[in-house]
């Protein structure tokens, strides 16, 4: 008997940026197909999870022809709250291609009151809570061709009811589930960070979490131990451990001592989660010693009262304090987290939390607006407290008795993180500087002739494609798009032509608009149009053109673009007034100047940026030494493909990151650390 498909996916997080992508680890597909595998469905079942290149950066229409090319019969997706209306339009958009589909869905998302979900008629069937069972029960039914049987946690649709069964589903004996690494059913790089568990459920039953709806149980020590030597050994740098605390594992201890050994060359690096209280001098030392670099800490507010009633354990101040001068003493960065909105909270109350934070020198820490969850306790509760929230994803509070919505808004804009990161890298150029000897005869052989992926930049140049893009390259286009306009004169019209025909093909794109101005005419022209309200509208002052910030409304971002073809030119830098720099360093610069050159800019205070992908990357190593004797060489996990709108709407690839041009950025990177002088702490 022929086999059935099964596509599992898990869509990203909508990020600015398409390279920020690293956190989206499809850990629960990975789990279901290990439990799959472990109780035989193979035997009726070839089940594959969406590679993260297609999943993270596949536009809407990108993703719905290549999953149909896959002539799947079933589709499986995890859905949170970020993306659980993408992944059902998707879902949806499949359905209509293929009428015979059958479509699972599962997910934090996913609860007795999601009922925009159960109640959707393009889901089959569904899991609530913990689903490694539940899926093999599904999968077993369809192989049978007969109703699922009826587990805590399931609902499936028959003869257009909902069948939903009472309670969540949850696996009481972690010992029965396989280790999803070792059985290597995800394809991890070595440049990403991973997710992963050590427990499940919490012990604390915060109102407003849904975490803590399930009870605490842990991983075995022994999987925990093996599965990060599995990690070590495949050359996974950078590990987040997922869960409520791990500082409360049983095995604690015995599990650093084992991944301390493990790590001798210390060549991971680990996050975590845990409550200030939880830790020691002795739990302190034993994160270092495992070569944890930072921790994140729950507060969520100092006031007793609140903390009473969201039934969240009471801060106490000097343990709370003492637990994080313990990590500051490892040398471990700490950040606390805060909740803006909670019941009964006042914006005087949430000014206190983070005057006891500031007080007591503990600068670092965000801000988050409450939301209320379905499946949360708190979701029941919000009428009686007088809580009005979004219905929704994300579910946002948008005023409570206490608090209005600008108030919420405000408090949330009061984190202090340190300096952000820009999220703009400015990609129109390959080539690296002329000193450096390449692998490839030549010197253009990084200009493509594109690859198979999703267009991430679109340039747009001069009246090209005004009359918007056609149907066929919108199908071609990432979830998060660049688009590079110049030379666009008076013609607001085309650009949002450009807009709408790429948002009909994929209605979940995220367009970064990016113009390049060379006259204060072009800027007075841009300004006037009536663009649609895009995030992260940037604006590319072209060099000898200096416009000042200052008069551009809030949602409009600047760059002033600054030729360096000398050190002499690095005081351009320090005397603009903007704060924003996009740097056009000269190919004519040797390696020592370059690296000086670099070095200043980074000591300008200014955000820096490059128009050149390589100097990006040389910029990061120059960044690195004054830190490290040993610098870390890098590439992109994925830069994605730079692409041409021409007159008739259609697109010309000109750039696409390939395993050549990964071997050129590290081999330029490797050459430019042997040239410039070694610095030294």
């Amino acid at each position: 008997m022929q086999k059935k498909k099964v596509v599992m996916y898990q869509l990203p997080y909508p990020e600015l940026h398409f390279d920020k992508q690293w956190g989206n680890t499809p850990n629960g597909a990975a789990m279901l197909k290990a439990m799959a595998l472990q109780e035989g469905i193979d035997s009726h079942f070839d089940i594959d999870i969406l590679p993260d290149a297609l999943a993270n950066h596949g536009g809407d229409a990108f993703l719905t022809d290549h999953i149909t090319a896959l002539q799947p019969d079933v589709l499986c997706a995890t859905l949170y709250l970020w993306n659980a209306q993408r992944s059902i339009w998707l879902a949806k958009a499949l359905k209509n291609r293929l009428p015979n589909l059958v479509f699972i869905v599962g997910g934090p998302e996913v609860s007795a009151d999601s009922r925009y979900l159960l109640d959707h008629p393009a889901i089959d069937y569904g899991c609530i809570g913990e689903g490694e069972e539940i899926f093999v029960e599904c999968l077993n039914a369809i192989a049978e061709d007969r109703l699922p049987r009826q587990l805590p946690g399931l609902f499936f649709r028959s003869k257009g009811t909902v069948c939903l069964c009472p309670g969540p589903g949850y696996v009481k004996d972690l010992k029965r589930l396989p280790s999803a690494l070792r059985m290597e059913v995800l394809q991890l790089k070595a440049a990403r960070m991973v997710s992963y568990e050590t427990m499940r459920g919490c012990a604390c039953a915060c109102s407003y979490c849904t975490t803590g709806t399930l009870p605490p149980r842990f991983f075995q020590a022994e999987k925990v131990i093996a599965d990060f030597q599995w990690l070590h050994a495949k050359g996974i740098k950078k590990i987040r451990l997922v869960g409520s605390n791990f500082l409360r594992h049983p095995d604690f201890f015995s599990i650093c001592e084992a991944l301390a050994r493990i790590n001798g060359d210390r060549s991971m690096v680990f996050y975590c989660f845990s409550y200030a209280e939880d830790v020691t001098p002795e739990k302190a030392a034993a994160l270092k010693a495992c070569n944890f670099i930072y921790t994140e800490i729950g507060m969520q507010t100092i006031h007793h009262r609140t903390l009473k009633r969201i039934r969240r354990p009471l801060v106490n101040p000097g343990r709370f304090l003492k637990g994080i001068a313990c990590l500051r003493e490892a040398g471990i960065d700490v950040s606390v987290d805060l909740i803006a909105g909670l019941p009964g909270e006042t914006m005087e109350d949430v000014q206190k939390s983070i005057s006891f934070l500031q007080q007591n020198d503990i600068q670092r820490y965000n801000v988050f607006p409450l939301q209320v969850l379905p499946g949360s306790p708190l979701r029941q509760q919000a009428s009686e407290l007088g809580i009005s929230a979004d219905s929704n994803p994300p579910y946002l509070v948008t005023a409570t008795p206490t608090m209005s919505r600008a108030q919420i808004s405000c408090c949330t804009k009061m984190e202090s993180t340190g300096k952000k990161e820009d999220l703009l890298e400015f990609i129109e150029a390959c080539r690296p500087p002329h000193f450096f000897r390449m692998p490839q005869d030549d010197p253009n052989a990084m200009e493509t002739t594109g690859g198979n992926g999703p267009v991430t930049k679109l340039l747009v140049s001069g009246k090209n494609g005004m009359t918007g893009v056609s149907e066929v390259s919108a199908r071609r286009l990432a979830s998060t798009l660049i688009i590079i306009f110049s030379g666009f004169g008076r013609n607001g019209l085309g650009l949002n032509r450009i807009f709408r025909s790429i948002g009909h093909a994929n209605p979940y794109c995220i367009m970064r608009p990016v113009f390049r101005v060379a006259s204060a005419l072009e800027l007075e022209a841009l300004l006037s149009y009536d663009l649609p309200d895009l995030p992260g509208k940037t604006i590319i002052a072209e060099s000898g053109f200096a416009p000042e910030a200052s008069g551009l409304a809030q949602d409009w971002t600047l760059f002033e673009q600054i030729a360096v073809s000398s050190p002499a030119d690095i005081t351009r830098i320090e005397r603009t007034r903007n704060a924003n720099v996009l740097l056009d360093l000269s190919l004519e610069l040797n390696p020592v100047t370059l690296a000086n050159v670099l070095s200043a800019a980074a000591a300008s205070g200014k955000t820096i940026r490059f128009k050149n992908l390589a100097l990006f990357y040389l910029n990061h190593l120059v960044l690195q030494q004054p830190k490290d004797r040993q610098a870390t060489i890098s590439t992109p996990e994925y830069s994605g493909t730079v692409a041409q709108l021409s007159d008739s709407g259609n697109l010309s690839p000109r750039v696409s990151m390939d395993p050549t041009t990964a071997v050129s950025l590290v081999h330029m990177q490797t050459a430019f650390l042997r040239m410039i002088p070694q610095r030294t702490h």
